[in-house]
C-alpha cells in the first residue's frame, strides 16, 4: 500500500511539474517567439524546473512528457503483471518498440553523441524485452529450447555475479 502510495504521488508530483514546464515554455513562444529564452535564460525557472528540461534541445522541451508517460506505463505493466508473465512479456516488447521508435524518429536530445547514445539503450532495452518474451516461453517452444534458454540466463547470472564476488569484473582484469 505504502509503495502504491509513492508511486501515485510520484507520478502526480512529476506530472504537475512538466506541466509547468510546458506552460513556461509556452508563455516563452508567446513572449519572445522562442521556448529557450525563458527556459534558459530565467535562473528561477532553470534552478527549479531545470532538472526536467536541460538534457533535451530547446525546441524539445515537450519530451519530458512523453519520457514520464514512457516511464509510467513501463512501471505499471511490471508492476500489476506479475501475475501473467506473457502479458507482462509482450506489452514491454510494444512499450519498448513505440520508445525506440520515437526516439529514433525525434531524437530530442542535444547533440548527435547524446542521441546516439540514447538511442543505443532504447535498442537495448528493446532488445532486452525480446530476450524476455522468448524466456517466457510464449511461442511454446520445445522443451530443450526451454532449458537451453535457461542454461544461457543462467550462465548469464553466474558471469555477472562473479563481477561482485570478485571486486570488479573478471573478464576486464588483465
Amino acid at each position: 500500500m505504502l509503495a502504491l502510495f509513492f508511486f501515485i504521488s510520484m507520478s502526480i508530483a512529476l506530472g504537475w511539474a512538466s506541466l509547468k514546464v510546458f506552460r513556461i515554455a509556452k508563455r516563452s513562444v508567446t513572449m519572445h517567439k522562442n521556448p529557450a529564452y525563458i527556459l534558459y535564460s530565467d535562473p528561477s525557472a532553470l534552478n527549479k524546473w531545470g532538472f526536467l528540461y536541460v538534457q533535451f534541445r530547446a525546441t524539445a522541451y515537450y519530451f519530458i512528457m512523453p519520457l514520464l508517460c514512457y516511464i509510467l506505463v513501463k512501471a505499471l505493466f511490471i508492476a500489476f503483471a506479475q501475475s501473467s508473465g506473457t502479458t507482462q512479456a509482450i506489452a514491454l516488447v510494444v512499450v519498448e518498440a513505440g520508445f525506440l521508435i520515437g526516439v529514433s524518429i525525434l531524437r530530442p536530445w542535444m547533440d548527435k553523441k547524446t542521441n546516439a547514445f540514447n538511442i543505443s539503450i532504447a535498442a537495448i532495452n528493446f532488445l532486452n524485452a525480446i530476450f524476455l518474451l522468448v524466456f517466457t516461453a510464449v511461442f511454446n517452444q520445445p522443451v530443450s529450447l526451454y532449458i537451453q534458454s535457461h542454461i544461457v540466463t543462467v550462465f548469464l547470472i553466474q558471469t555477472t555475479g562473479d563481477c561482485d564476488r570478485c571486486n570488479g569484473c573478471h573478464f576486464l582484469r588483465l
